[in-house]
This record gives C-alpha cells, sequence and structure tokens, in this order.
C-alpha cells in the first residue's frame, strides 16, 4: 500500500509561509515599534509627558539605589557584619 493510496481530496497540506530572513523580520518590527511610539508621543499632551518623565526619573533611581545596595551588602558579608 502506497501512502497515495490513503490520500482523500478534502485533506490539505500547509507549509510555513516564508517569511524571510530574521534579521528582516527584526528589522520590520524594529520599525513597526518605532511608529507607534512616534505616534503615541504625538497624541501625548503636557500631563502625559510629564507623567511619563516622573516615570522614567523615578525608575532610574530606583535601578540606581537597588544597585548601592546590592554593593552594600556585598561589603557588609565581606566584612561579616550581616548574616
Amino acid at each position: 500500500m502506497k501512502k497515495t493510496d490513503n490520500f482523500r481530496a478534502n485533506e490539505a497540506v500547509l507549509s510555513w509561509p516564508n517569511v524571510g530572513s530574521r534579521e528582516t523580520v527584526l528589522q520590520s518590527f524594529a520599525e513597526t515599534i518605532q511608529k507607534e511610539l512616534a505616534e503615541a508621543w504625538k497624541a501625548c499632551g503636557t500631563f502625559e509627558r510629564t507623567a511619563l518623565g516622573y516615570l522614567a526619573l523615578s525608575s532610574a533611581m530606583i535601578a540606581i539605589f537597588a544597585r548601592i545596595l546590592r554593593a552594600l551588602r556585598g561589603s557588609l558579608q565581606c566584612k561579616g557584619s550581616l548574616r
């Protein structure tokens, strides 16, 4: 029995679409994100820009503070003060 003997006319084979190379997909994704962010920035008013700036500033301060705490904890553990 051949494989073609069991083939029915209402069955179909799906193939993976040829989407191109990985670089082109990543470039198109980056361009799409860039366009969407530009449109969102245009739609923002003064309040939204101020709020986003505050969010960015506070996030940066939290990241810096966390880094300082990790360094401080490491120096205290080396001295045996913190267990």
